[in-house]
């Protein structure tokens, strides 16, 4: 890049305002501003700066606006920002050269931050477009909700009072129904099944009689038997009691 010659206040301002810009103050009689100048020129070579000489002689509003007091001197700004630090006053090649990294380095920094939320705000952009267009979407809906589809609940809930009606004459006479047939069958139960109870007491009680007249007869003639018998054994076994101790006698 080459080097620019400015003499106008307003043009000086607008580039150190808006650029990363280093300064050269110079003059022709000055000797180590001549020293310094194969310096700055092979400086001038880098494109992300913009390299700026000012001679006093020529400018002294500018060389005013920035109480220059000796020369050479370099001043170093970015985007407005003057960076004090950075200031150069005399021959100073190795100085110019290491504030000159250092100056690379710092914008360099705040350019790569600056295109991060160059980034960020693009994309918070688009996030505000895709809400914008889903609040859009979303009303759009409500709109057609509220014409349409909330009309249907309408009709569902005509259904359910028909089928509440349907429920009222049709379906709820059934237990009636089902009462009437209990009914049916506990008399049913009242007059057959105890009928049948009564028939197997009337049974039992003649199986009762039975046993009383005919069975209960039998234990007498059991006993006397069992007497008889008894009476038969004492006299067969004494006698033969007796037998037996008459040879036992002989």
């Amino acid at each position: 890049m080459s080097i620019l010659h400015i003499t106008d206040i307003d043009e000086y301002l607008k580039f150190i305002s808006c650029k990363s810009c280093i300064i050269k103050f110079t003059a022709d009689w000055c000797s180590p501003c001549k020293k310094m100048a194969p310096i700055f020129e092979s400086l001038a070579t880098n494109n992300s700066i913009t390299f700026i000489e000012i001679d006093i002689e020529e400018t002294a509003t500018i060389t005013h606006k920035e109480c220059v007091q000796s020369i050479p001197l370099f001043l170093f700004y970015h985007n407005g920002s003057k960076y004090e630090d950075l200031t150069i006053c005399g021959s100073n090649s190795n100085g110019l050269i290491s504030n000159f990294q250092i100056f690379i380095s710092r914008t360099s920094k705040i350019i790569e931050d600056n295109i991060t939320i160059n980034d960020n705000f693009q994309e918070i952009n688009i996030n505000n477009e895709q809400i914008k267009d889903n609040v859009q979407q979303s009303d759009a809906d409500f709109q057609e909700l509220d014409i349409d589809e909330l009309q249907e609940p309408e009709d569902y809930i005509d259904d359910f009072q028909d089928n509440i009606e349907e429920l009222d004459t049709d379906v709820l006479q059934e237990p009636e129904d089902y009462i009437d047939d209990f009914q049916d069958n506990i008399e049913e139960l009242d007059t057959d099944v105890l009928q049948e109870l009564e028939d197997y007491i009337d049974d039992f009680q003649d199986n009762i009689e039975e046993l009383d007249t005919d069975d209960l007869q039998e234990p007498e003639d059991y006993i006397k038997e069992s007497e008889d018998c008894a009476k038969k054994l004492d006299t067969d076994v004494v006698q033969e009691l007796e037998h037996y101790i008459k040879e036992l006698d002989i």
